[in-house]
Formats: C-alpha cells, structure tokens, sequence
C-alpha cells in the first residue's frame, strides 16, 4: 500500500520531479536565450557531439559511482570500530581493594 506521506510533499517543499521538471525549463530556456544572442560566438559547440555527450554522462556517472562507493565503504568501517568499541570490555585498571 502506498502512503500518502511519499505521494504529497511536506509543507513549504517542492517535489524532486517537480524541481527537475523546473531546472530543465530553466536550462532548455538559457540555451535557446544563448542560441538567439550568441549566433556567430557558439562555433565551439559544434565540437559538442551525441557521442561525446554520452561519454561524458558516462564517466560521471562512473566516478560518481565510486565516489559513493569509497563513502560507503569509509562509513561501514567506521560502524564497525565503533561497535567495536561498545562491545569490547573496557580496559580499566583494576584496584588491589577488590574483594
């Protein structure tokens, strides 16, 4: 069942899609703006291919993976010393009173 809380935004925040949705606008509208002023300047996007488009998409994503990856792994290590840390008995040194 799906729950109301995930279909509805909390109070004064936007969507993700709605929010994705206006920074496409935005940037579809820069670039048109850009391509209307700037006709004789934008010669060098002439080097900006499909293909080049997709190779750079795809090594974002690529390093953006094991960024993640490197964080995650720092964290479970860190949860692990410091379960570590909860679970081993401490060290304290004992005093000659004990009965």
């Amino acid at each position: 069942m799906i729950s109301l809380f995930r279909n509805s935004p909390q109070r004064g925040s936007v969507c993700h899609r709605c929010r994705f949705i206006r920074y496409f606008l935005l940037v579809a509208l820069g670039i048109g703006i850009f391509a209307l002023v700037g006709e004789n300047k934008a010669h060098y996007l002439l080097e900006l291919t499909p293909a080049r488009a997709v190779t750079g998409i795809f090594a974002i994503g690529i390093i953006g993976f094991f960024v993640k990856l490197v964080i995650w792994r720092l964290e479970i290590a860190d949860q692990n010393k410091a379960h570590q840390d909860k679970t081993s008995p401490s060290k304290a040194p004992s005093s000659g009173n004990a009965p």
